[in-house]
Formats: C-alpha cells, structure tokens, sequence
C-alpha cells in the first residue's frame, strides 16, 4: 500500500510504494508539491502495486507506469510476463502525438533526481525554469515534436544569440533542450535527437567571482542602512551583514529563524526549521548544520532589527520577513531566495545608477554571493596578513560545504598534496582582502 510523508525536500510529499518483480519487493518514492497532486498519484500507484502482485494488467496501463517512471521496461517484463510478448515492450514503434506537458513532467523527475541538492535547492528550480522557456519555445514553433531537425537546433542558437543572452544562457538553454528531446525519445514522441548533432561547449569563464576590497565591504555595510533602499521590508542591511559577517546562502538567509540566535554567546545555529504557518521544512545537508560564533556587531544590528520589526509590527518567525501590505498573505512564510537577489540587485542599480561610468564599473559585479566569498577569504588568509588563518578543514566547517580546493595563494605555507578541494575561493585567489579588511570584518571572536 502506498504512503505520503512529509518531504525531506523544502516543500511537497513524498509518495513511498512497493512494486513486485520477480518474487522480489522494490521500494520506490515520488516527490509531488501539493498534498492534492499526491493523494492522486497514490491512487494510480496503488494500482501498479496490485497489478504487480497479481501479474494482471492491461498493454496501454503497462506503457503508461513505464511513461511516467513508475516502472522500469526491464521491471514490467519481469513482472508481466505477458507484457514480453507484444512488440510495444522496450520500444513502441508507432508516434505518439506530442503532449509538451508530459514531456517536462518527465523532465521534472529527472532533475529532481539528478540536481545537486534535490528538489529544495536552486538547482533544480533553475532546470525547470529554463526548461519551460525552451518547452514554450518548442509549442510555439513545432507543434510536433518529430518535425524537428538539426537546423532547427542550430537556428534557436542563433535566435538566442540575436536576442542578446550571455554564452552561458544559450549553453544553459541548449542543454535543456537535449534533455528535453531525451524525455521525448523515451516517450515515443520522437525517433532521434537533433539538439544532440550540433556542437556544445561550455562557454569559458570571463569573470571572477567578485571578493570586497575593504573599502567596498565598508561601503556595502553603509549603503545597506540608507533608508532609501527599503526592499525586503527594510532588512536588506540585514542580508548584508549576513553575508558579510557569518557567510550564509540565500537558502539560509531566507530560512533565518530567529531562534537560530544565541545571543548571550553570540552565535548562530543553522538547523532544521520549519514553517509554524504552512508546515514546510528545510532541512540543511548534514555539512550544512552548524554554529557559527560572529562579530557583537551582528548580534547588535540583529537586536536592533528584532526591536525595529517589533514596533513596525512586522515581527514574525524569520528573520527576513516576507509579504508587504500588498501582498499580506505571504507574511509568517519563509522569504523566496530568488526576492533576496532580486531586492539586492534593485539596491545595487539605484546605487550605481548616479555614479559616473568609472566608478561604476569598479563596483560592478558584487552579488549577495559576493558577501559570502568575501566571508570565507577572511578565515583563509594568513594572519600575518591579517586574516583568520584558518586551515582548510575548519574553514569547510564554518562555511558549511564539503569539498574543494584551496588556492595556491593561500596555502603556500602547506606543501601537503592531500588537502581538502575548496573550489569557492579558487575562482578569486587573486582577489584576496587587504589586511584593513579583515581586520574590520573578522573581529575578535574569529577562529
């Protein structure tokens, strides 16, 4: 029989049950958003599990289960051994019509097992948000999929390069289309893959990451406190200080609970929330829980913020409230990571906008990931040039990842070949702070 659990993922249900196949039992899951979507699902399951234990199912019930991932064609022979009889079993030989819409569902699960992190990361919200653009794309120009050809791949390229997009979202935009024409492939929408025939390289990398000089840290820290930059209901002087002073993700940022706080001690915990209102869960990896001790100067602005929110009547679970009295229902609920960017982004425009075209191209290319990569080349650099001097290992800690490699820059005082990958700081080595720098964001309690 099958069940629904809460997901482990930031929203959703998880559908568990148990096909049989060849006498043996296989645990299966799906990952639905809604609670409707997966008592639905469970219904169409369920009759896969019964139709599995008494090997009675019908050609067209067998190709749907196999259409929508819930049985491998492998499996399907196995467990209907009338099923190897028909000439549909691995490879059904006539079209069927093109439907869009089960072609990126298809693609949803696929990412959704496949993108760094799950279905809760970024990742996978960036897969799919490509991969709509490209599925509209293809109904407004191909009804069916089929009449698809390699010209055709090669001239979307050149629609996207009239358009104006950077070299990585053409790439970006190119291999969705690939993976989409691989779901379509499996469906029997298509016999072959065009976008597969043209060449496809990763564009090569023009611009480091951006680290903060001191002064443009010290700017940043001013900057966000003027109240004319009042988006994300004024804690966008928050999100900097979050950034600049402990290193969070936006994911972390937008699940800031202000119980993760201990103020006495001056630290912060980032573990397992959930929302009070809606019930959903973020659950960081287990390299991403951990207590970070930071600067009194972000307990204090903390503090401030808390007072501030409470007077304005704002205050609620998060740190970074969302909603605003246009959009009320929205308040109590996590912050979306993508309002975090977006707001820091507008911020950064209003402040550049004034400034002459030198200025402005010194200061271009800072992003709320920039605050983070500036955290971190902190605790890297040396003391003697008036950093943490942290050894990697601890640093991956602080930070909360798992694997990368340290600059040359920073660990000549190492001659250890087996050091631990730090691949956030290898883009930027070159970029590291001035010692004013990190002695004006480290702080005493670094370390």
């Amino acid at each position: 029989m099958a069940n629904v659990y809460d997901s482990s993922h930031r929203t959703g249900k998880r559908i568990q049950y148990t096909i049989v196949v060849a006498g043996k039992k296989i645990r299966r899951d799906k990952h639905r958003p809604t609670v409707v979507e997966a008592r639905l699902l469970v219904r169409e399951v369920e009759l896969l599990e019964q139709a599995t234990r008494t090997q009675i199912a019908t050609s067209d019930q067998i190709e749907n289960w196999i259409d929508r991932r819930f049985i491998k064609p492998e499996e399907a022979a196995q467990a209907f051994p009338g099923y190897t009889e028909t000439a549909a079993r691995l490879r059904r030989t006539q079209h069927v019509q093109t439907d869009y819409d089960r072609i990126l569902e298809r693609y949803d699960d696929y990412s959704a097992a496949t993108a760094k992190g799950g279905v809760d990361r970024k990742t996978h919200a960036n897969n799919m948000s490509v991969a709509k653009k490209v599925i509209a794309w293809l109904k407004t120009h191909f009804p069916q999929i089929k009449d698809f050809t390699q010209r055709d791949a090669e001239g979307y390229r050149e629609e996207l390069q009239a358009s104006g997009y950077a070299p990585w979202t053409i790439f970006h935009h190119l291999t969705k289309l690939r993976l989409l024409f691989d779901q379509a492939l499996e469906l029997d929408m298509a016999d072959s893959n065009p976008a597969r025939l043209i060449k496809l390289r990763q564009p090569k990398r023009t611009k480091r990451r951006r680290v903060l000089s001191f002064e443009e840290a010290k700017w940043m820290l001013d900057i966000s406190t003027d109240p004319a930059y009042q988006w994300l209901s004024g804690t966008l002087s928050i999100v900097v200080r979050l950034g600049l002073y402990a290193g969070l993700r936006n994911s972390e940022m937008a699940w800031f609970d202000w119980d993760w706080i201990e103020w006495d001690r001056r630290v912060l915990h980032i573990i397992e929330t959930e929302c009070k209102i809606t019930g959903e869960r973020w659950v960081p990896k287990d390299f991403e829980m951990r207590a970070i001790d930071v600067k009194g100067e972000l307990i204090e602005a903390l503090r401030r913020e808390h007072q501030r929110q409470e007077e304005a009547g704002l205050l609620n679970q998060f740190v970074l409230p969302a909603g605003s009295p246009q959009h009320p229902g929205y308040r109590g609920k996590p912050l979306s990571q993508d309002a975090i960017e977006k707001a820091f982004k507008k911020m950064m425009g209003a402040v550049l906008a004034p400034l002459d075209e030198a200025e402005r191209k010194k200061k271009e290319g800072i992003t709320v990931y920039s605050l983070r990569h500036t955290y971190i080349t902190f605790l890297l650099r040396r003391e003697r040039d008036g950093g943490a001097g942290l050894d990697p290992a601890t640093v991956m800690k602080r930070a909360g990842t798992a694997t990368y490699e340290p600059p040359r820059s920073i660990c000549t005082r190492s001659r250890s070949t087996t050091i631990p990958r730090i691949d956030w700081v290898t883009d930027h080595a070159a970029d590291l702070l001035d010692t004013r720098a990190a002695r004006y964001l480290l702080g005493p309690r670094m370390g």
